[in-house]
C-alpha cells in the first residue's frame, strides 16, 4: 500500500497515518530503548572496556592532581599549563557522556563530543612545546570570539607548525577533517533518520540493516577507543611528569599512590590491547587508529 492510499484509509477510518505515528515522541523513544538494548548486547565486550578505560583515566588524574596541589602548596616548581590541566579535568563529562549517547544509539551526537576530545587533546599537548598556545588560550574572551589574535586554530597553529618541523601527522589530520564533517552541516553529519514502528520487531530490524546503524556505532566506538588511547599520553607522558618527584618521594610511597598509579597504569595499557584484539578482524581501519595514535605519541619538538 502507497503512502496515500495509507492517508486515504487512516483518514476514512478517523485513524492516524502510520507516518504520523512513527514521528510520535513515544514511538521514538521506544525506538531507542529496544535499538539501545541491540547496540549494548551487540558491542557489550567494546562498551566494557571502554568505560573501565574512563574510570582508570579518571583515577590517573585525581592522582597527579592532588599531586600537583602538594607541590604548589610547598611552593615547589611546577610548570602549570592552563590548557593541559582544562582538557584533562574535563575528560571525566566528556569521556562519559559519548558512552552514554552511543548506547541510545545516538553516534552522530557522539562524534560531536568526539571532535571536542581530539581537537582540546591536540591542542593541549602542542600547548606544552609552544606555550603561546596557553596565553592564546587563557585570553580568549566573548569580545574578540571568532575575530581576534587569541583565537586557535588547530590547522593553523598546531598542524602547520607540526608540518614546517617535518612531523608525520596525516592521519590526524584525516581524522580531523572527518570530524569536522560529521560535525558541520554536511551530508555526512549526524546519522540516517530511521523512525520505524517500534512495536514491529521486523520494521526494526529492516531499518537497523538498511541504515547501517551497526557498523557506524562500532566506529564511533573505535574512534573513542583511540582518543582514549590518545588521553592516556597526554595523562602519563605530561600530566603525570609534571607532578612527578613530588616530597613524599616514591621509594617509601606511604600514602600508597605509587602503587595505585603503577596499577592503573598497567590496566590501562592491558585494556587497550584487549581493545585492538577485538577489532582484529577490520585490519585496515585498526591500521588506521593506530596510526592516529603514533603520531600523536611522537616528540612534537624540533628535531
Amino acid at each position: 500500500m502507497s503512502t496515500l492510499q495509507g492517508w486515504v484509509q487512516a483518514l476514512g477510518q478517523g485513524r492516524i497515518s502510520k507516518v504520523e505515528l512513527q514521528f510520535d515522541l513515544s514511538n521514538i523513544s521506544n525506538e531507542v530503548e529496544r535499538v539501545g538494548r541491540f547496540v549494548e548486547n551487540r558491542f557489550s565486550d567494546k562498551i566494557r572496556i571502554i568505560n573501565e578505560l574512563i574510570k582508570c583515566q579518571t583515577l590517573l588524574i585525581g592522582i597527579y592532581s592532588n599531586e600537583i596541589n602538594v607541590r604548589v602548596e610547598l611552593g615547589s616548581k611546577y610548570e602549570h599549563n592552563v590548557v593541559l590541566a582544562n582538557t584533562l579535568l574535563n575528560f571525566p563529562y566528556r569521556s562519559l557522556s559519548t558512552p552514554l549517547l552511543i548506547r541510545n544509539i545516538f553516534c552522530g551526537s557522539a562524534r560531536v563530543v568526539c571532535r571536542q576530545i581530539f581537537e582540546s587533546s591536540i591542542i593541549a599537548k602542542y600547548s606544552e612545546y609552544d606555550p603561546t598556545l596557553a596565553v592564546k588560550w587563557e585570553s580568549h574572551n566573548d569580545e574578540n570570539l571568532g575575530r581576534g589574535p587569541s583565537e586557535i586554530s588547530l590547522g593553523r597553529d598546531v598542524f602547520e607548525e607540526l608540518r614546517i618541523v617535518g612531523k608525520e601527522i596525516m592521519a590526524l589530520r584525516r581524522t580531523w577533517k572527518d570530524l569536522c564533517n560529521a560535525t558541520h552541516a554536511t551530508a555526512f553529519s549526524q546519522q540516517m533518520l530511521r523512525l520505524p514502528l517500534a512495536e514491529d520487531g521486523e520494521e526494526v530490524i529492516k531499518w537497523l540493516s538498511a541504515t547501517h546503524l551497526a557498523e557506524h556505532t562500532e566506529n564511533t566506538l573505535d574512534l573513542l577507543l583511540t582518543l582514549l588511547a590518545m588521553n592516556f599520553h597526554l595523562i602519563v607522558g605530561h600530566y603525570g611528569r609534571k607532578a612527578n618527584r613530588w616530597y613524599l618521594g616514591y621509594l617509601r610511597d606511604p600514602l600508597g599512590s605509587y602503587g595505585r598509579e603503577k596499577d592503573l597504569k598497567e590496566n590501562c595499557k592491558k585494556l587497550l590491547k584487549e581493545y585492538f584484539g577485538l577489532v582484529g578482524n577490520r585490519p585496515r581501519t585498526t591500521k588506521m587508529w593506530k596510526r592516529n595514535i603514533f603520531e600523536f605519541k611522537q616528540s612534537w619538538g624540533p628535531r
